[in-house]
C-alpha cells in the first residue's frame, strides 16, 4: 500500500478516502470466483469502518477494524475449498480445525488472539501483518474494554505492592494510529482474498 500515504497525527479523511478507493480497486483486480460468499461480511465491515473514520466516529473505526480481522479470519479458518469456486464448513473434530470449541459445542469461544495466530502458522499472514493485527486487536479491545482497562488502570499503584503487578495494556490508539488500523485491516482482507484465490486455483483440474 505504498501509493497510500497517511498523516503522521491527527484526523485524515483524505487519506482514509484514497485507502477506499486503493481497497477496491485492489478488491476488484484479485477477487476471484467464489471469493465474495466467504468474506462479503468481513468486506462490508472494512467498507463501514472506512466510512466510520471519514465521519470522525474515530473509536467506532477502530471497533470495526478489529471486528473485520477477527470475522475474515475466522471465515478462512472454518471453511474448506471443495473445488475452484465452491468450499465447505470444516466440521468440529476435523484436524483442519483444532481448538475451536469447547467441549460443549454451543459453548464454543474462538479467542481473536488464537485466530491471528492460526493465520501466521498456517502462513495466510506474514510475519508483519501477523504483528500489525495485534496492534489492530489492541486499539480495538481498548475502546471495546475501555472501564474494565480504566479499572486496570486505577489499580496500578495498588498492585505495586504486590509480587505479581497488575499489568495494564495499552489505551487505544489515536487518529492516526486508527488510520494506520485500516491500512492494516486492507492488507491482511486483501491478502485473505489472495490466499482464497490461490486455493481455489490449486484444486482446479489441470488440461
Amino acid at each position: 500500500m505504498a501509493d497510500v500515504e497517511v498523516a503522521v497525527a491527527g484526523w485524515d479523511p483524505d487519506s482514509a478516502a484514497r485507502l477506499l478507493e486503493y481497497f477496491e480497486e485492489e478488491l476488484a483486480r484479485r477477487r476471484g470466483e467464489g471469493t465474495e460468499p466467504l468474506l462479503r461480511v468481513a468486506i462490508r465491515l472494512f467498507r463501514q469502518s472506512i466510512r466510520a473514520y471519514i465521519g470522525k466516529a474515530v473509536d467506532l473505526a477502530a471497533m470495526g477494524c478489529r471486528a473485520t480481522i477477527e470475522n475474515a479470519g475466522y471465515a478462512v479458518l472454518t471453511h474448506r475449498r471443495t473445488g475452484p469456486s465452491g468450499r465447505s464448513k470444516i466440521p468440529p473434530g476435523d484436524p483442519d480445525r483444532p481448538s475451536l470449541y469447547t467441549l460443549d459445542e454451543w459453548e464454543g469461544v474462538v479467542a481473536f488472539g488464537w485466530i491471528i495466530r492460526e493465520l501466521r502458522d498456517r502462513k495466510v499472514l506474514d510475519s508483519a501483518l501477523v504483528e500489525a493485527s495485534f496492534v489492530v486487536k489492541d486499539h480495538g479491545d481498548g475502546v471495546a474494554h475501555f472501564e474494565a482497562r480504566s479499572d486496570r488502570t486505577m489499580f496500578r499503584e495498588f498492585a505495586k505492592q504486590h509480587t505479581a503487578p497488575w499489568v495494564a495494556p495499552s489505551v487505544a490508539g489515536d487518529e492516526a494510529g486508527i488510520l494506520i488500523d485500516l491500512g492494516t485491516t486492507a492488507r491482511v482482507l486483501l491478502d485473505l482474498v489472495s490466499w482464497d484465490i490461490a486455493e481455489g486455483r490449486r484444486m482446479t483440474p489441470q488440461p
